[in-house]
């Protein structure tokens, strides 16, 4: 939000949709001054690294790793030097793995006490989640395509276009659902975690809306239905791995 502001991305962006597009919106109304968002920021990052000094003496240095990458992903995602959300994909990419192979494998260190036995199969199981959330912030960038593209922050779909990139969804959903079926089918997950399977309607109906609204606010079953997507898909998913 701090510098989405900063850079003008928030200010020029008139489509939002509160609250799956624009920022949160709060330094625009006056619920907060950006000077307050930047502290509060940085309170939160510090909060996170107090937390995550535990679970580093549980599960050993790894976790402080992975705790950097986010760190660094997460701060630089619209900060300037880097702004990775301006790089042409490099966010959505980082977004994914953050939210995918690289928590996965977190949580799972941390369950385990460092123990590195099963952790590439914890990686191979944050993709499809990683992908859905992805989804999530790539559906979520087409009514802020117009402020995006003025201020120079391209991502996916100011690169593409709103009409072309429309494509890059089908293929994080498809790529999503296409993962845990491979996975199930050639042994590393059991068969029951195709249960997640029916989480892919979301899906459809969402490709549905976006191919006819995606330059419209008729777009926001759309963001709901992702979202709804990535929450059931994982639910089952998971729930899937352990009974099976």
């Amino acid at each position: 939000d701090y510098f989405d502001h900063t850079s003008g991305t928030d200010e020029a962006n008139y489509n939002y949709m509160v609250p799956f597009s624009g920022g949160s919106r709060s330094i625009q109304m006056g619920l907060i001054s950006a000077k307050g968002m930047l502290y509060l920021s940085i309170a939160t990052f510090a909060i996170g690294g107090l937390i995550g000094i535990p679970l580093i003496d549980k599960a050993g240095i790894n976790i402080l790793y992975l705790g950097f990458i986010g760190f660094l992903s997460g701060f630089f995602y619209t900060a300037p030097p880097f702004r990775f959300a301006s790089r042409k994909g490099l966010g959505e990419l980082l977004i994914g793995l953050n939210f995918g192979p690289l928590m996965a494998a977190g949580s799972f260190l941390v369950q385990t006490s460092g123990d590195i036995t099963y952790l590439n199969d914890a990686i191979l199981a944050g993709i499809p989640i990683g992908l859905l959330v992805a989804a999530i912030v790539y559906v979520n960038q087409f009514p802020d395509h117009d402020g995006d593209k003025a201020t120079g922050k391209n991502n996916l779909v100011v690169v593409f276009g709103p009409e072309k990139a429309r494509l890059g969804y089908v293929f994080l959903v498809v790529g999503a659902f296409v993962s845990i079926i491979v996975m199930a089918l050639n042994g590393t997950f059991p068969k029951l975690s195709l249960i997640a399977l029916p989480a892919a309607y979301f899906g459809i109906r969402a490709i549905q809306t976006l191919y006819k609204y995606y330059n419209d606010r008729l777009l926001i079953p759309a963001n709901s239905g992702t979202i709804n997507m990535h929450l059931v898909a994982g639910l089952l998913f998971c729930i899937g791995i352990w009974l099976g």
